[in-house]
């Protein structure tokens, strides 16, 4: 009898958790669309996408792409080169991300910016980046050459603006995922603390679900 009790007791507490986990999720989403207003942010300045065509080379291929584009095989070392009209600019930044990629960007010809092809900490990949650079306000030819140690695959889209206005955008654009993802860690952390605390048949299942939670 004594057993069973402590079982029935053990069920409940986990319940509960994971009733908690649940209703902390459901307000965070309600909170988020109920105080999420459309175009307003901290900083409204605009921020333009250059969605025009760029010259890709990377091995044998060479040709125009509107961004953002694939490669079709992965290859350690790509080129983006295009001219940009001064009409399309409203800014005097550019904003782009690179995937596991070191890059050197050239503007008129003059290299404004490089970078060595290391790979990180735990000789991994090199991590993803944004990478904010500043630009004439008028017409200039831009070219951006990618390496990769585990092979170019993509170029994403090209942002213009002023760097505040482009930071904004960036954080604004990705806050929900952000936000999501912290909460994720948050209960994770919570769950794998309490599967230590509590003792039961199913501490083992809830150490596993935190964990799964804090690493997702």
């Amino acid at each position: 009898m004594k057993n069973e009790f402590k079982g029935h007791n053990i069920n409940v507490y986990e319940l509960s958790i994971m009733a908690a986990c649940i209703i902390v999720i459901v307000m965070g989403v309600i909170v988020y669309f109920n105080t999420y207003i459309t175009n307003l942010v901290l900083n409204n300045e605009p921020v333009k996408e250059l969605s025009g065509e760029y010259l890709i080379e990377y091995d044998s291929h060479s040709g125009y792409e509107t961004l953002p584009a694939h490669v079709n095989n992965s290859t350690s070392k790509a080129i983006m080169s295009g001219h940009i009209s001064g009409d399309d600019l409203i800014g005097d930044y550019i904003a782009f991300y690179a995937h596991n990629c070191a890059v050197n960007v050239y503007i008129n010809g003059f290299n404004v910016y490089s970078e060595e092809l290391r790979n990180d900490v735990f000789n991994l990949g090199r991590p993803s980046h944004w990478y904010f650079i500043q630009v004439p306000e008028e017409s200039f030819s831009l070219e951006i050459q990618y390496r990769s140690a585990i092979g170019v695959t993509r170029f994403p889209r090209l942002l213009n603006g002023t760097k505040t206005a482009l930071i904004y955008s960036i954080v604004n654009e990705h806050a929900f995922a952000a936000l999501t993802g912290l909460i994720s860690f948050v209960l994770g952390l919570a769950m794998a603390v309490a599967s230590v605390i509590v003792n039961g048949g199913m501490c083992g299942r809830l150490r596993r679900l935190g964990l799964v939670a804090f690493t997702g």
